[in-house]
């Protein structure tokens, strides 16, 4: 059996509407979120070399499969 998306949204469309609106009388704050100093990361001479010759590796591969 075939059902249509469109049909079955409208059936159960009535379905999401909210019947209530919530109450806010229990409202309370919400907490504040004091964030952390950032963590910084380097890249060093090392990580500099390894990334180059991953790069020139992958444009060797690349060029190769063309």
């Amino acid at each position: 059996m075939i059902v249509d998306p469109v049909e079955m949204l409208m059936k159960t469309s009535s379905l999401l509407v909210p019947t209530s609106t919530p109450s806010h009388s229990s409202h309370h704050p919400l907490p504040t979120i004091v964030p952390d100093s950032p963590d910084y990361q380097y890249v060093h001479d090392e990580g500099k070399r390894t990334l180059w010759y991953v790069q020139q590796i992958t444009l060797t591969s690349h060029h190769d499969n063309h």
